[in-house]
């Protein structure tokens, strides 16, 4: 009985960690990998090796997010380390869409306001662009932030305030 209960609770930590941070954390690896299927990918995975850690460690999670985030950003490093030069998400993402012709024209748009935003970020270093994205768009705390990076918090929000000093100039 106390184990069908501990797997119940579990269970119900699992999906409301799904249901709160799926989108963030979607967002995130889109913007690193710049691949929508390579996001949604990757996003599977993050909840995997969440729902395999909670599994098997008895250990309680103190900050979910933080601890989300952290299992995305390993997962991303994983990816970008097996990636090779030439893609198969590079070449379907290309590929022909047989969506409306409406469907198209949002996406597109979509697209180069994404591409827009992403050539000003390009003057960053990757771990600049990660902060920036963690702390402007998914709004996180700093102190969140320093829990995945594992880092002092000052120390991240002098290079998080570094950064936006250097996007500033180039705009």
């Amino acid at each position: 009985m106390d184990t069908s209960m501990n797997n119940k609770k579990i269970h119900t930590a699992y999906l409301d960690c799904y249901d709160t941070y799926a989108d963030s954390i979607y967002r995130f690896l889109a913007f690193q990998t710049n691949s929508k299927s390579s996001a949604e990918d990757l996003t599977q995975d993050t909840f995997i090796k969440l729902w395999d850690y909670l599994q098997k460690d008895e250990k309680k999670v103190e900050n979910m997010k933080a601890f989300v985030f952290r299992i995305a950003r390993n997962t991303l490093i994983d990816f970008r380390r097996k990636k090779k030069a030439t893609s198969l998400d590079n070449i379907t993402d290309t590929g022909i869409d047989f969506e409306s012709k409406e469907d198209i024209l949002n996406e597109t748009i979509l697209q180069d306001d994404f591409e827009y935003i992403i050539s000003k970020l390009e003057i960053l270093s990757e771990k600049e662009k990660q902060l920036i994205l963690l702390r402007h768009v998914e709004n996180m705390s700093v102190q969140e932030i320093a829990t995945i990076y594992k880092k002092r918090p000052n120390t991240l929000s002098v290079t998080i305030h570094r950064a936006l000093e250097k996007i500033k100039k180039h705009l």
